[in-house]
């Protein structure tokens, strides 16, 4: 048995705030920029005008759609066309032992946390495993 535990706490006491999202209508190419500089495996997808989670795109979307297309079409691509229409999301009042095991069984490396259809945070392994041994430097 570790001597680590998962702390009794909500979604919402360790979630990140502060989330890098693409709207809908951006695309790859801009998409990829957005990749190059925060250096994420996925990002939620917004509506610009309801502000809405409306998706998530992944890295492996853009590798996926670079096999189909030829470099021109690809790069006009728009996230819309590319990304996940149905994300799972979470509450931010989810206990955190529910996240685990949603992150752990249906193999995601992160979830968006979403109040009201909005996006309020997103919460990742990483985050997680910080929250258990309280070392930042993971």
């Amino acid at each position: 048995m570790s001597k680590y535990t998962l702390p009794k706490i909500k979604v919402k006491d360790i979630m990140k705030k502060d989330v890098v999202t693409v709207n809908k209508d951006d695309t790859i190419e801009k998409l990829i920029d957005i990749i190059k500089k925060f250096k994420y495996h996925g990002y939620p997808v917004i509506d610009k005008r309801s502000k809405e989670v409306v998706g998530i795109v992944t890295k492996s979307d853009v590798i996926k759609i670079f096999e189909r297309k030829t470099l021109s079409k690809f790069f006009a691509t728009h996230v819309e066309d590319v990304m996940d229409h149905y994300p799972r999301i979470i509450s931010p009042e989810t206990d955190l032992e529910e996240a685990v095991e949603i992150l752990m069984k249906e193999k995601f490396r992160a979830l968006p946390v979403v109040k009201n259809k909005k996006l309020v945070g997103l919460i990742s392994k990483t985050d997680i495993i910080k929250q258990i041994v309280k070392d930042e430097k993971i």
